[in-house]
C-alpha cells in the first residue's frame, strides 16, 4: 500500500515538473526564441565551451568564431506549418523533412537546434543568426510564423486555412496572418465574411478532389 501510494506521489510530482517546463518553453518563445522543427527544446549550454569567439576545428586547432560557426536557419521552410494544415513540423525549402536535432545528409542544422544540442551557446547563436530573437526588428523568421505561434490560437491540429492545397488557404484571401486575424475580430474590416476553415482533414480531402475536379472538366471542356 504504501509503495503503491509513494507510486502516485512520484508520478504527481513528473506531471507538475513536466507543465512547469512546458510553461517555461511557453515563455522563452514569448521572449522570442525560436523553436527547433517539431518541438521547442530549452536552449542548453555547451559543457566546457570554447572562448567567446573561438571555437575548435575537426582537428582540435582554435579558429575564429566567424570561419567556423555559420548560421544555416535560411535552408528550413519555417512556413511549413502554415503550409500543411497547422502541424509543427518543418521542411527545408526544397520540401526535405527536417528532424529535430538530427544532421541531414546535404543541409544544414539550424542554429536552435546546435543550441539545443550544445554545439553553440545561445550567445554565439544571437550573434551569428537572424532567426534566433524574434524581437529584432530585423529578424529574417517570417512573421506570420511568430504571428502563428504568439496569437493563433490553436485549438484543432488541423486547419484547412494553413493547408496550401485548401481553398481556404489564408493567403487565397488575406496579404498575412495578421489581417485574418483582424478580420475575426471584426468582420466589417472586409466585404466578406472571415474564412472559419475546416478542421476535419477528411472533409478537407474531400474539398480539394471536388476542386480539382472541376478544374479537369473546365480544361476539358476547353479543349473540345
Amino acid at each position: 500500500m504504501q509503495e503503491a501510494s509513494r507510486q502516485l506521489f512520484e508520478l504527481a510530482d513528473a506531471e507538475y515538473a513536466e507543465e512547469e517546463r512546458v510553461a517555461a518553453l511557453a515563455e522563452d518563445v514569448q521572449e522570442g526564441i525560436p523553436p527547433s522543427p517539431q518541438r521547442i527544446i530549452l536552449p542548453t549550454e555547451p559543457v566546457d565551451p570554447p572562448p567567446a569567439g573561438v571555437s575548435q576545428s575537426p582537428r582540435g586547432l582554435p579558429v575564429r568564431l566567424h570561419d567556423s560557426i555559420v548560421c544555416q536557419c535560411h535552408e528550413i521552410d519555417w512556413l511549413t506549418p502554415l503550409k500543411n494544415g497547422g502541424d509543427f513540423v518543418y521542411n527545408y525549402t526544397d520540401g526535405t523533412p527536417s528532424i529535430q536535432c538530427i544532421p541531414i545528409v546535404g543541409h544544414g542544422m539550424p542554429c536552435g537546434d546546435r543550441v539545443n544540442l550544445g554545439h553553440i551557446t545561445s550567445e554565439q547563436a544571437i550573434a551569428i543568426c537572424r532567426y534566433y530573437r524574434w524581437d529584432d526588428p530585423n529578424t529574417k523568421m517570417p512573421r506570420d510564423l511568430i504571428d502563428f505561434i504568439r496569437k493563433w490560437d490553436r485549438e484543432n491540429p488541423y486547419d484547412s486555412r494553413f493547408d496550401i492545397n485548401h481553398p481556404d488557404h489564408y493567403l487565397n484571401h488575406y496579404q498575412s496572418l495578421q489581417e485574418l486575424i483582424d478580420h475575426l475580430q471584426d468582420p466589417s474590416l472586409h466585404n466578406f465574411t472571415p474564412i472559419q476553415g475546416t478542421t476535419d482533414v477528411f472533409q478537407a480531402q474531400a474539398d480539394i478532389n471536388e476542386i480539382e475536379a472541376l478544374k479537369q472538366a473546365s480544361l476539358e471542356s476547353q479543349q473540345t
